[in-house]
């Protein structure tokens, strides 16, 4: 008995019901939907929620149920990294290119709004290099006013410093955000 979905197309929003057969692999499934939308199909992979689904593996074992939402996304836009802030409550921010951030982006981030005034409008730059994400005090040569840390650590306003999945950055001494590396 044939597994009804929907494939939805990332790049355009577009989907697009299939029925599957239960021996069906996911590379299958790929070059049809990759025909269906004139794409080539080596570029292309199936995601279900935040899982890659492995090409070689059938419906069945890849858990896909009746009615589900599988995502046809780009390689590259499958395996770009995503660059998770969260405070001590679990409040998130998430940055996917270069970002200035300051005042304004931190603002929900703190307990005691009182605090914003030690933040600085640019109080610190992320950008990612080669697939590594980058951080620096400050925005283009001028440092923030109250500070950044790495892990305890003056940051500074100079070339910038990688950061790993678990970093702390502290931010002006009245902000501390734990650094998430993640895949979307």
């Amino acid at each position: 008995m044939p597994t009804r979905v929907k494939v939805k197309n990332v790049e355009t929003g577009a989907t697009v019901e299939s029925e599957l057969e239960a021996d069906a692999t996911i590379k299958e499934i790929v070059e049809s939907t990759a025909l269906y939308w004139n794409k080539n199909p080596g570029e292309y992979v199936l995601r279900k929620g935040r899982r890659i689904l492995d090409n070689a593996v059938t419906i069945i074992d890849s858990d896909i149920q009746e009615g589900d939402l599988l995502e046809f996304v780009s390689t590259a836009a499958a395996s770009k990294q995503i660059l998770i802030l969260e405070n001590s409550t679990g409040v998130r921010i998430g940055v996917n290119q270069a970002a200035v951030l300051g005042r304004k982006d931190l603002k929900n981030m703190l307990a005691d709004i009182g605090e914003l005034k030690h933040i600085s409008r640019n109080q610190l730059t992320i950008w990612e290099d080669g697939g590594r994400f980058m951080a620096k005090d400050g925005s283009e040569g001028v440092p923030s006013k109250n500070g950044t840390t790495l892990n305890g650590s003056e940051l500074g306003s100079g070339k910038g410093l990688m950061l790993k999945d678990g970093d702390v950055l502290g931010i002006a001494g009245v902000l501390e955000l734990k650094v998430r590396i993640s895949t979307p």
